[in-house]
């Protein structure tokens, strides 16, 4: 991109120390970086103690005497082996997005043919069996997902246009992480699409209402053999 520096950049923090613990309330962590031609690049992450979302402020500021001209790009990386491939056969497991108004899985064995999508991006990540890593743009938008297998990860970027952004402008992009459980009763607190990665593809239309169910009988008699 346009930002000199910016691929290998060492951002500090005003983090106190290397660990945090959040029991209540929320908590800021920004991350500042000063290139040679005088851009900065903060990162402002808020963390919750009810919540796996983490919001990320991602702040550009132009104190160099040129405009900028580039894209926001954040990673999603997981790690795929033979054990992985041969367990989501039955699971899927690898990159995933909600993309058109559509779930998409994307095979690894697949990226090497086709590695860009494009499209409007409600949320883009990684899935495992359990668990699922996303990156929420504040409001679906046109962007691109660029997509790379090697050394067995796999990793998922969601490449956001950045405005222009002229000599002494600031300008701020939004994003809402999440790292946490494929828990569809979780998932459904959040007012966005990610309960979509809950996916049970033809069988979907049956089995989310008797997941729901399920969950629901649960929480009254909290044993999962008399729920199912």
């Amino acid at each position: 991109g346009s930002i000199r520096g910016l691929a290998d950049a060492v951002f500090s923090s005003d983090a106190g120390s290397t660990e945090m613990s959040l029991d209540q309330g929320e908590k800021n962590i920004t991350f500042s970086w000063t290139n040679p031609d005088g851009i900065t690049v903060k990162k402002v992450l808020t963390f919750r103690a009810d919540s796996y979302l983490i919001h990320c402020d991602i702040i550009v500021q132009n104190g160099s005497g040129m405009p900028v001209n580039d894209a926001i790009r954040i990673w999603v990386p997981g790690h795929f082996n033979e054990d992985v491939k041969n367990r989501s056969r039955f699971a899927f497991e690898g990159p995933v997005a909600y993309i058109d108004n559509n779930f998409s899985t994307i095979k690894p064995k697949d990226i090497e043919d086709k590695d860009t999508y494009s499209g409007v991006v409600a949320w883009a990540g990684y899935t495992s069996r359990y668990f699922l890593t996303a990156v929420v743009p504040d409001t679906p938008e046109a962007a691109t997902l660029k997509l790379s297998f090697a050394d067995h990860v796999v990793t998922n970027r969601l490449v956001a246009k950045m405005p222009r952004l002229d000599p002494e402008k600031q300008n701020q992009q939004s994003f809402t992480l999440y790292m946490g459980p494929k828990s569809h009763k979780i998932l459904s607190r959040y007012d966005n699409l990610l309960k979509k990665s809950v996916n049970f593809g033809f069988f979907d239309i049956l089995a989310k209402p008797l997941l729901i169910a399920m969950n629901f009988i649960h929480g009254m008699i909290p044993n999962y053999g008399m729920a199912i």
